[in-house]
């Protein structure tokens, strides 16, 4: 045999090469949606989810950091709602009631929620169109939020505050 190029195989080239240009340009003219796909019992990103949760130490780390991701979802969901109590005309006093409700029971997960109270209520203040009535439902029910947390308090460690860890109990850092 003799291993010499063949006269032919230039011109194929080209075609090739302008055949997918024609093609590429006709598909981006025209673009259709992918064929269905046969879905299994379990897409990848639900076995993937399991494999990572069941599989590793994931567990552990979500019940190490589970009061501090609960108290910023107490924190978010009380923006959100002073942000909805901003924008809304018709009872925009419910939105800033949730978001009093969500700081004063955020302040049973973690104490540090309370910091978010005048940031809330400051913004709250500034930019809402009626002052009255979501001034008074945010700090009525930031009230009750806070009394069930001295009330839990009350019963967990027999002090009657809503900011307070317990009784230090003879620890080293008294």
């Amino acid at each position: 045999r003799c291993i010499t190029r063949s006269p032919r195989r230039i011109p194929m080239t080209r075609l090739r090469w302008w055949s997918g240009v024609a093609w590429t340009s006709y598909t981006a003219a025209f673009p259709t949606p992918a064929p269905p796909r046969r879905r299994s019992r379990f897409s990848g990103g639900e076995v993937s989810a399991l494999i990572f949760g069941l599989a590793t130490f994931a567990a552990d780390y979500a019940f190490a950091i589970w009061p501090h991701a609960v108290a910023n979802l107490f924190v978010a969901v009380g923006a959100y709602a002073v942000a909805r109590c901003i924008t809304e005309d018709h009872r925009s006093w419910l939105w800033a009631a949730l978001a009093g409700l969500m700081i004063g029971l955020g302040v049973t997960i973690r104490a540090d929620v309370i910091i978010a109270a005048p940031i809330l209520f400051v913004w709250l203040f500034v930019n809402t169109k009626f002052v009255g009535r979501p001034m008074l439902a945010f700090l009525s029910t930031l009230t009750t939020g806070l009394l069930v947390a001295a009330w839990l308090n009350e019963l967990k460690f027999g002090q009657f505050n809503p900011l307070t860890y317990g009784v230090a109990a003879g620890s080293s850092s008294d």
